[in-house]
């Protein structure tokens, strides 16, 4: 491995001096290409980027490591039931102009949808304690005043935090009640009734009485709290939302702007010339070279997923904070469930009776789209308790036998499998309290242009495919653009 590293590190060297040249290392031939932008990651902010950047007459190409575009985005179509395709991750986007603007710009055509109903419209709903199997009636539940009220107080401190809408920028000092855990932001303000709605919206934060109250506001913002309420969301009028990113791949394609099934081997971000960035990668067809103007990152920046990434002192420092929960998703079968009821998991001695994680969210079926014999599962975990696949579908398949036990003869003893299994981990990245109020996200946020290279994604915005369009529109690709536009940049 050192050799072949060595090797590889001249082979690099050789080409940047000789950009014409092409060569041939270890049996593969190393073609160069060279663009304005290269980008890792194909997710919800890499590929929204790639299709802007494109738009703006700038040449890009996106390096992602799977075998398609989309991230968390994806479609399970089971052969014997097609009319019936299921989202898995990404079931929805806001109902909101920068969205609908940017899926039609694909040239998918969207549907509204009403706020969601648990189980899908007409389902039943029975609510389990999963980590008992017990069935859970009489749980007390708010009245209609009071989540009233509770609504237009929470509203209001959206308001007064306005500026969470764009993302972590934050004013120094930190508001001290943006670091307060959310359980004693909830209990200030007579919170009560929305807290199972926030904990089941937002997408695996974690246990949200524990974490820092920025993270639960910034998340569960304005656009989607009035989408919940009342506007809708929107999503593909196929029912297939990686629909949006097969005609992603499409244009890219056109345009030999995608790389699939293919990973940075390692970079160079400051070289002194009119291309300063290189990027080595491994792809199906071999060794590749990239000299770019730019860098867009839009993965996850852990120190696992950046290693091939010649990261900075200042950047090492940061990444290494981050924490993150664990999400994870999938389809099962012979599960005895009904196929017209879904289940939620509550708790029946927790605080607000919150779930107990790890654990799951819900069992059912989402946007009401129903397969018979067929059930999603979302399951999330604490932060920092990240499970194997194999260990999350175990505790999965354990929970429902459970419910099958303690469902009072409603479900049939059976054994459950997957059909579909998707680990969305490192989920929903954060910092504590204290580096937060020590300046985390003004110095994550001033690394935006530096070495060449600029972030985006959801530990810069939020865990949402909308709102990372959004920064992206107003905050990261203006940047870019200049930047571009001014030269090298920063060196």
């Amino acid at each position: 491995m050192r050799s072949f590293n060595s090797l590889a590190v001249a082979a690099v060297s050789f080409i940047s001096a000789f950009p014409s040249v092409t060569a041939t290392f270890g049996g593969f031939k190393n073609s160069i290409r060279t663009v304005d932008v290269a980008i890792l990651g194909g997710g919800a902010g890499g590929t929204h980027a790639a299709i802007q950047l494109k738009d703006a007459k700038k040449t890009v190409l996106v390096i992602e490591k799977q075998d398609r575009l989309g991230g968390h985005t994806e479609t399970y179509i089971d052969p014997s039931h097609p009319e019936s395709p299921l989202d898995l991750g990404v079931i929805f986007w806001h109902n909101q102009d920068w969205a609908k603007r940017y899926i039609s710009r694909l040239g998918v055509n969207y549907t509204e949808l009403p706020p969601p109903q648990q189980g899908g419209p007409g389902a039943a709903a029975l609510i389990f304690d999963f980590s008992t199997g017990k069935l859970l009636t009489g749980l007390p539940e708010p009245t209609q005043e009071q989540i009233g009220t509770a609504i237009q107080t929470y509203i209001g401190l959206l308001q007064k935090y306005h500026f969470l809408a764009r993302g972590y920028f934050l004013p120094e000092p930190v508001p001290e009640e943006l670091l307060l855990p959310f359980g004693e932001f909830v209990t200030k303000y007579n919170l009560q009734p929305l807290v199972v709605t926030l904990f089941e919206y937002p997408g695996a934060l974690g246990d949200i009485l524990k974490i820092p109250t920025m993270y639960v506001l910034a998340v569960m913002g304005e656009s989607i709290f009035r989408s919940l309420t009342g506007a809708g969301f929107v999503a593909a009028a196929s029912h297939r939302n990686s629909d949006l990113y097969l005609a992603a791949e499409k244009e890219l394609n056109s345009s030999n702007s995608l790389l699939l099934s293919s990973e940075v081997i390692f970079s160079e971000r400051d070289a002194k010339d009119s291309h300063p960035i290189k990027l080595f990668l491994r792809t199906p067809s071999g060794l590749r070279t990239v000299f770019a103007k730019k860098l867009l990152v839009a993965i996850p920046p852990t120190l696992s997923n950046l290693r091939p990434v010649d990261l900075s002192k200042a950047e090492r420092q940061l990444f290494k904070k981050w924490s993150a929960v664990g999400y994870y998703t999938g389809v099962l079968r012979n599960t005895g469930i009904p196929d017209n009821m879904s289940l939620t998991n509550l708790g029946e001695n927790t605080t607000y009776h919150l779930p107990s994680l790890p654990g799951e969210f819900t069992i059912g079926s989402a946007n009401g789209v129903t397969v018979p014999g067929y059930k999603q599962v979302f399951y999330g975990t604490p932060l920092d308790q990240i499970l194997s696949e194999e260990q999350a579908k175990k505790n999965i398949i354990d929970d429902i036998k459970d419910v099958q036990r303690g469902s009072e003869g409603r479900f049939p003893q059976t054994e459950p499998e997957f059909v579909v299994f998707k680990s969305h981990t490192p989920f929903n990245l954060q910092v504590s309290s204290e580096e937060i109020k020590n300046g985390f996200y003004r110095k994550l946020y001033a690394l935006q242009g530096q070495r060449n290279t600029f972030w985006t994604g959801g530990a810069f915005r939020s865990q949402d495919s909308s709102m990372i369009w959004q920064f992206n529109e107003n905050e990261v690709l203006p940047a870019l653009l200049k930047s571009l536009s001014e030269g090298l940049g920063h060196l």
